[in-house]
């Protein structure tokens, strides 16, 4: 619950302290060890059974959640994610509050709920940059041919978009220190 609290602070004080009401998309460093440890894993369990994954392609998505109950002292979902829902989108509900890159992939980090508070609005260089990081972990875009002599409405072609699907864990630490991992119904 405390960080659960201390990121709806630091996203509240970014709110009222802007002056430009705008919001920034940071990059920060993830130092609870235990997701760390926990996002490591699945980035390596995903290099190994995952031919895209394996190339380069994707990342993981961190959503911090709200505790469910009282005993719970923190509680994440954890899933690779391609990033195809995000690219080339400029809807601020798709975009995370912060990313960082753990064994050099990126990491979109999440805080559930915020969006239901209050009204997010990112700044248009804040998503660019954002962007440009994706396209990293993005298959790279080929022009299709244009047999009809018109605009060619695949320009920027990507292949096709994947999902993950049933691939998250959810993650809860206790009051009492004890921890637990599940495989996510999501």
């Amino acid at each position: 619950m405390k960080i659960f609290c201390f990121f709806a602070f630091l996203m509240l004080s970014q709110i009222f302290y802007s002056q430009s009401k705008k919001l920034l998309i940071q990059e920060i460093t993830i130092s609870d060890t235990l997701v760390v440890k926990q996002i490591k894993e699945m980035v390596e369990h995903y290099s190994q059974t995952d031919s895209l994954f394996r190339s380069g392609l994707g990342g993981i998505s961190l959503t911090i959640k709200k505790p469910i109950n009282d005993s719970i002292l923190r509680q994440y979902y954890l899933t690779p994610d391609s990033f195809y829902a995000i690219a080339g989108k400029d809807d601020d509900d798709y975009y995370p509050q912060y990313f960082d890159y753990i064994s050099n992939r990126l990491i979109l980090i999440y805080i559930e709920g915020l969006e239901n508070v209050f009204q997010v609005d990112y700044t248009k260089k804040s998503k660019r940059n954002l962007q440009k990081r994706i396209d990293n972990f993005l298959e790279k875009k080929i022009a299709l041919p244009d047999s009809t002599n018109s605009i060619s409405i695949a320009k920027n072609f990507r292949g096709n978009p994947y999902t993950y699907m049933n691939s998250g864990v959810d993650i809860f630490i206790y009051q009492d220190g004890s921890i637990k991992s599940l495989k996510s119904q999501h």
